[in-house]
């Protein structure tokens, strides 16, 4: 049976002045594992550029 791997935290976002016609934002957090996954946790961090 394949597990499915389930995960929860807080995370913040950040957006920065634009700049070059672009918009940045920044995420960045930190998520737990639970269920099947309970040991396993992992920080997040998600660049993206909006034209």
């Amino acid at each position: 049976m394949l597990a499915e791997a389930y995960y929860w935290g807080p995370i913040a976002q950040f957006e920065l002045p634009d700049f070059g016609g672009g918009e940045p934002k920044i995420q960045i957090g930190y998520l737990a594992g639970f269920g099947e996954t309970e040991a396993d946790g992992h920080f997040q961090l998600k660049l993206e550029l909006e034209y």
